[in-house]
C-alpha cells in the first residue's frame, strides 16, 4: 500500500509485515502490532511458546528461586523471639543476596543456556527478535532481567511487581508474539525448542 499521506485511516497491509496481516494506518504513520491470520507467526515461522507454557515456566522458576533465596538468606536473618512474639528481621544484606541470586538465576542462565531452569524444563528458549538467536547475547539477557531489579526497591517494588504481573498477563493474551514486559525491554521472545 502506498502511504502518501492521502490514504484514509484504516487497516491495511504494511510493507514488511507477514503476508495476510494488517496494521492500522492513522493517516500519517503505522500504529500497533500486525493483526490477521498470520500475526501469531510474525516471528517468521518460529514456534512461539503458548501462554500456558509461559505461565508454567514462570511458576516453576518462582518456586525454585524462592527456595534458593530463602536458604541463602537464612544467615542474614535476625530471629527475634522475645516476649511470646516471633519476628524475622531481614536486613539490607538479605535483600542484596536476593538481588544477586535473582540476577544469576535470570540473566546468567538466559545469557548462557538460553532460558531459565523453568523454561528449559518445559522445552522453551529465549530468542532474540532479530535473527532468532538463542541463547540471546548476554547484554540482551541482562536487559531482560532489568525490570526485575525494580522489585527490590522498597515499597515501589511491590507496586511495580503487581503492575508488571497484570501487563504481562494482558500482553501474553493479546500480543501477536506473546511478548511480556521483559521481552519488550530486551527485544526477545520465548519459543519452543
Amino acid at each position: 500500500m502506498s502511504t502518501s499521506g492521502q490514504t484514509p485511516p484504516g487497516w491495511y497491509h504494511a510493507e514488511g509485515d507477514p503476508t495476510g496481516t494488517e496494521r492500522f494506518w492513522n493517516g500519517s504513520e503505522w500504529q500497533g502490532e500486525p493483526r490477521g491470520a498470520e500475526a501469531a507467526s510474525a516471528t517468521s515461522g518460529v514456534n512461539l511458546a503458548s501462554v500456558g507454557q509461559r505461565i508454567g515456566a514462570r511458576a516453576i522458576d518462582w518456586v525454585i528461586l524462592s527456595i534458593i533465596v530463602i536458604v541463602a538468606t537464612i544467615p542474614f536473618l535476625d530471629f527475634d523471639s522475645g516476649d511470646s512474639s516471633f519476628q524475622v528481621n531481614a536486613g539490607g544484606s538479605a535483600i542484596l543476596v536476593g538481588f544477586v541470586i535473582s540476577f544469576l538465576y535470570e540473566a546468567v542462565t538466559v545469557g548462557t543456556l538460553g532460558g531459565t531452569p523453568g523454561k528449559l524444563m518445559l522445552g522453551l528458549r529465549v530468542a532474540e527478535q532479530a535473527g532468532e538467536t538463542t541463547p540471546p547475547a548476554f547484554g540482551k539477557a541482562v536487559m531482560r532481567w532489568l525490570p526485575t531489579a525494580l522489585w527490590y526497591i522498597p515499597f515501589f517494588g511491590i507496586i511495580t511487581g503487581l503492575v508488571f504481573f497484570i501487563l504481562n498477563l494482558v500482553w501474553l493474551n493479546t500480543d501477536s508474539t506473546r511478548r511480556t514486559i521483559y521481552d519488550r525491554f530486551a527485544t526477545t521472545y520465548v519459543v519452543k525448542a
